[in-house]
């Protein structure tokens, strides 16, 4: 009980960080014209606001099963020169969308945690991860859940960034809160049309405000 209590302070500490730190900075939010709000009860922290000397605990994390969001987490690691973690199945997704659908759908039915490889020992390095993924079945893919259960997400701020066919987050960042329950999350931003690269600098842009303001 001692420590779930001591939990809720430090996520309540971490929020009110969030929303205060860099007062001697300019002050960012995490979201503009193209991202998308959370909706549904979860509480974002759209006053992230980071000093520049703090983007170096940050990391991108992503899970792609085409190019749209791969692209997408290369040029954000590479952009500001953070750490890239692919989020890795043991057993690939079918190419197949027949495949690939049945199998979306049968892991969000039954809460299949795949199993993952190649994966970091720990993200104690990182206080702020860039996590990026495709929408499927209206919420984060199941290798995703499977990544963030798998390690501690207490006190980390979690900056979303996907691509839907239909432009929607939908239960994506409910489902991103109830797993990281001791983590600030910002809303997501929805990479327009499932096309990165015409949107590059938009995507900077977003970058920008939300690491530096």
């Amino acid at each position: 009980m001692y420590k779930r209590i001591l939990a809720v302070l430090i996520a309540a500490a971490l929020l009110l960080a969030l929303a205060s730190c860099g007062a001697k900075d300019k002050v960012a939010t995490a979201s503009d014209a193209t991202g998308t709000d959370a909706s549904g009860g979860v509480s974002t922290a759209d006053g992230l606001s980071l000093r520049r000397d703090e983007a170096a605990n940050a990391a991108v994390v992503y899970f792609s099963h085409n190019d749209v969001i791969k692209e997408a987490a290369e040029f954000a690691a590479s952009l500001r020169g953070m750490d890239l973690i692919e989020i890795t199945p043991q057993k690939e997704y079918p190419d197949d969308e027949t495949a690939l659908a049945e199998r979306i759908k049968e892991e969000k039915e039954k809460s299949v945690r795949p199993a993952l490889k190649d994966q970091p020992k720990d993200l104690n390095d990182y206080d702020i991860l860039f996590i990026g993924f495709p929408v499927w079945e209206g919420t984060i893919p199941m290798a995703v859940a499977t990544f963030l259960e798998d390690y501690d997400m207490v006190d980390k701020a979690l900056v979303p960034f996907c691509w839907a066919p239909d432009g929607e987050v939908g239960e994506s960042l409910n489902d991103i809160a109830s797993l990281c329950r001791y983590s600030a999350i910002t809303s997501a931003y929805m990479i327009p049309g499932g096309d990165f690269k015409n949107n590059e600098p938009v995507f900077e842009g977003w970058m920008d405000q939300t690491l530096f303001g």
